[in-house]
């Protein structure tokens, strides 16, 4: 936009006009200005905060957690833990018991991508070593504190992944599997193989049999 340029006028230059006229004063004196205010100000704004008050506020300011998590990973596990509803203490003894009723099977596979690498566990490890009072940790940190410290943890959420997907799997498989049952049933009542079988088996050096007078045994044992 344009910049505006003006310059008041001198009393003696407004003589004769309607601004000579004028009485600001009284129109001020008038109007209740505090009013004016109170009625056009926005929500937002709200009675001058007293100094003694924001110091108040800023005393009582928690003091902030360490992390040593990643950022991002610790926000997704806040996530993660929020979604299994249990506290980071029952998870944890969920895991060593292999408590199946516990942990739903989603969340156990969302557990495994938090498992803590060699890095993160050495931070903790540090961190513990050096006396550091664990309640200034935040939140996900104390929880990767003792999740990390489970017996091999990888193999254990494995295992319990393993064991909430056996039904499906079991259900899955079975038509292969009956398959496979009943052609050995069937290879196994075959009058005609035990027949083979004995025919190949009843001489003494099978192996030196020609493949003409394996099949000259063989052939009667299929006609009868």
């Amino acid at each position: 936009m344009p910049l505006l340029n003006w310059q008041a006028l001198k009393p003696n230059q407004v003589t004769g006009t309607v601004f000579h006229e004028l009485d600001d004063e009284q129109v001020l004196g008038e109007l209740n200005m505090e009013a004016f205010e109170e009625q056009f100000k926005t929500k937002a704004q709200g009675p001058p905060a007293a100094l003694s008050t924001l110091k108040v506020k800023v005393a009582q300011k928690a003091p902030s957690k360490v992390n040593l998590i990643e950022g991002n990973k610790a926000k997704n596990l806040a996530i993660t833990l929020r979604k299994g509803g249990r506290s980071p203490a029952d998870i944890c003894t969920a895991i060593e018991t292999y408590d199946q009723q516990a942990l739903g099977l989603d969340f156990l596979e969302l557990l495994e991508r938090f498992v803590p690498s060699d890095y993160e566990l050495k931070l903790l490890q540090n961190y513990e070593k050096e006396g550091r009072p664990l309640d200034d940790l935040a939140e996900e940190d104390r929880f990767m504190m003792r999740f990390g410290k489970i017996p091999r943890l990888a193999q254990r959420i494995s295992t319990l992944t393993f064991m909430g997907n056996f039904p499906e799997s079991v259900k899955r498989l079975q038509p292969q599997l009956n398959s496979i049952i009943t052609a050995s049933m069937s290879i196994k009542s075959s009058a005609k193989l035990k027949k083979m079988l004995e025919v190949s088996g009843g001489h003494p050096c099978p192996s030196l049999l020609t493949s003409n007078q394996r099949a000259s045994l063989i052939r009667p044992a299929l006609s009868m």
